[in-house]
């Protein structure tokens, strides 16, 4: 079976975001509910061997996130693309996108959409409203320019220069995790009876 590695991305719902937001600015958006169960989720990073060495190699730790405190955010996915290999990698990378999404989705994973054009579709709805309101964020480290061409250097394949981007994250701005990670709950932490026989 095909794992897709993903960027591991957490959200965490608290009373403190809101102080972002007036009461008045952006329209009133319904709690999410809370469910039991745990992921499990297997992290991987690049460490730096040594100080300054530029040598990085990969660790991996594990975690358990709260389904109901963790999103998938699924980026500028669409139905066909102008490139015909970009729609050929789509069709192979949908099917199991699917599945894990779906899964994840019964589990209490919130799924967020967010496509890189044709924003101005949403600007009326409240997703969009409250999103432009969020404070700016600069990311830690630039996404390099050679992240996304295979004719410029490092001259790689498609597949490695995916693998790249990746350890790219995994330097600098957070683990990755594959997706089978997302489509199963620690056994028991999703079993309210189990707690209640456990106090």
């Amino acid at each position: 079976m095909h794992y897709i590695r993903s960027l591991a991305v957490v959200l965490i719902y608290t009373s403190a975001a809101s102080r972002f937001f007036a009461a008045d600015e952006v329209p009133f958006s319904p709690t999410r509910v809370s469910v039991p169960g745990k992921l499990r989720l297997h992290l991987r990073e690049q460490k730096e061997t040594l100080p300054q060495s530029g040598r990085f190699e990969a660790h991996t730790r594990v975690a358990d996130w709260s389904v109901s405190e963790t999103a998938i955010i699924i980026c500028d996915m669409w139905e066909d693309h102008p490139c015909k290999m970009a729609a050929h990698r789509v069709d192979v990378m949908a099917p199991e996108m699917n599945r894990v999404v779906s899964t994840a989705r019964s589990l209490g994973v919130q799924i967020i959409h967010a496509p890189s054009g044709g924003m101005r579709h949403y600007d009326a709805t409240p997703q969009r409203q409250r999103l432009a309101a969020a404070p700016a964020v600069k990311p830690p480290v630039p996404i390099e320019k050679w992240c996304y061409h295979p004719l410029t250097p490092p001259y790689v394949s498609h597949e490695r220069g995916t693998e790249l981007a990746v350890e790219h994250v995994e330097k600098y701005w957070c683990p990755s995790i594959l997706s089978s990670d997302l489509r199963s709950v620690v056994a028991g932490s999703a079993d309210p009876a189990s707690k209640t026989a456990a106090k």
